[in-house]
């Protein structure tokens, strides 16, 4: 709905008007939203006995229906959206003396009644838009009590010297003790709105507070950032790795929402770079470098594999259930290997031309300065040790390279020293704001860029990489 709104993409308004009619279908007779839907009336031991029936209700998920359903006001204009809303609000908002929600759970794997901090910033934020789009002071005071209640889900008690001080714990009921990036990057957008409505500099100064603390997480190298970082028993954080598409997106709202709240303007400059022609005898394309297995010897038992199942048949006719049963007992189950086998040495597949070279499909095309460069595996080849890509052939010897650019850990432009003189720049356009080349390397009149983490983590899709080879002028 947002995108349809922005874009003025009028392909999609059927399906998202349906889908907006299907919310206020299921809406429940008191204005709440049932958990799942269809709903069933048995418990399930699978999903920690949460009763999924009429009666179990979202509080989490009921917030984000509001919030969709106030969107469809805005683009379509119909008041049936806005009143579908404002009846979801009416259970859900909190009453004195009890400020926080009226917790039903979340949409995640909480279980009736359990509190957490993300259905309180999808109520508080529901709540807000909802007084943006009427006007009545209730609904900003239900957001400004949730966002209270949400400073008890910080954690203010270690320290300003300890990582997790003032990052979000979001379900400390459900899960050990950890701290959410992503969960302190909503309640950041939702305070930098809040000041907006209210003027109130508190609000401002914990927005900004909340989103330093959680891009302190960061990864420099790549830009990317974790959901979740489980606390250590001496008020230290444990890094984790397995960084996080949604937490990213909640950083990019977040410091976007702290943008508009200064009045700053947030538009991105495209960087350009000048046209300028090919070089001259240059070739541009990938290795992979592929583990080959470690040779051995072959064994007896290698050599009767192919007669095993012949073999376990005639043992089982002579020595009958009785025999095998006494056998099965005394064998011992022995535990997996603690570490992978060997691995001999490598060999590498280099990619020139476009086309297929085993499980790996390399695809390249050139236009003037900008080579375009596509590597992919039609099934995840396990045996990848590092991709090199760009690899660049020049027509004579590398002198020297110096890299001349970075974003954190990623190169984004090198100079290439020839030794018949020319000197030339080498600018990555592809992956510079997150992962791409960590490393060239020369070997005689080759260029080498290490691309194997950003191949990594894009395999099973595919990675790409632009590079632009320039003469430098003086």
């Amino acid at each position: 709905l947002e995108y349809s709104h922005l874009s003025g993409n009028a392909a999609i308004l059927d399906r998202l008007r349906q889908g907006a009619n299907w919310l206020v279908a299921v809406q429940n007779d008191d204005g709440s939203f049932p958990f799942t839907v269809p709903t069933f009336d048995e418990f399930s031991v699978r999903a920690q006995k949460t009763k999924t029936g009429p009666s179990s209700k979202a509080c989490g998920g009921a917030a984000e229906a509001v919030r969709a359903l106030i969107w469809a006001y805005k683009v379509f204009g119909d008041e049936m959206y806005l009143r579908s809303a404002k009846r979801a609000a009416e259970v859900l908002n909190p009453e004195p003396p009890l400020f926080g929600f009226r917790g039903y759970g979340d949409l995640r794997d909480a279980s009736e009644f359990e509190t957490d901090a993300t259905s309180g910033i999808q109520l508080a934020s529901a709540n807000l838009e909802l007084f943006e789009v009427t006007g009545e002071s209730a609904y900003l005071e239900s957001a400004k009590l949730l966002a209270c209640y949400l400073l008890t889900w910080h954690d203010w008690w270690r320290g300003d010297k300890v990582d997790p001080y003032g990052m979000i714990d979001p379900m400390s009921e459900s899960f050990s003790p950890h701290v959410s990036p992503w969960n302190t990057a909503l309640a950041c957008e939702l305070y930098s709105r809040l000041f907006t409505a209210t003027g109130d500099d508190f609000w401002k100064n914990l927005a900004e507070f909340s989103f330093k603390r959680a891009a302190g997480l960061m990864n420099p190298a790549t830009g990317g950032i974790s959901e979740a970082h489980p606390l250590k028993l001496l008020q230290e954080i444990t890094i984790m790795g397995g960084e996080s598409g949604m937490v990213t997106w909640g950083m990019l709202d977040a410091g976007c929402a702290l943008l508009r709240m200064r009045g700053e303007s947030f538009g991105l400059e495209k960087k350009t770079y000048p046209e300028a022609p090919a070089v001259q005898g240059v070739r541009v394309g990938a290795v992979v470098e592929l583990a080959k297995p470690a040779k051995s010897k072959p064994s007896v038992k290698m050599m009767l594999r192919p007669f095993k199942p012949l073999i376990k048949k005639y043992v089982k006719i002579i020595l009958g259930p009785a025999g095998v049963a006494k056998i099965a007992s005394r064998k011992q189950v022995l535990p997996p290997p603690s570490c992978p086998p060997e691995i001999g040495e490598t060999e590498a597949v280099e990619m020139f031309e476009s086309g297929e070279r085993g499980l790996l499909k390399f695809a390249a095309q050139s236009e003037g300065s900008v080579n375009s460069l596509k590597l992919s595996t039609a099934d995840f080849e396990h045996r990848i040790v590092r991709v090199w890509m760009p690899v660049i052939d020049f027509d004579s010897k590398i002198a020297s390279v110096e890299v001349t650019d970075r974003i954190g850990g990623t190169i984004t432009a090198a100079r290439v020293l020839l030794s018949d003189g020319p000197r030339l720049t080498v600018s990555f356009m592809e992956g510079t704001t997150g992962l791409g080349v960590t490393n060239v390397l020369s070997d005689g009149s080759r260029l080498r860029c290490d691309v194997t983490l950003k191949a990594g983590w894009q395999f099973g899709g595919e990675c790409r990489q632009m590079a632009r080879i320039a003469l430098e002028v003086d």
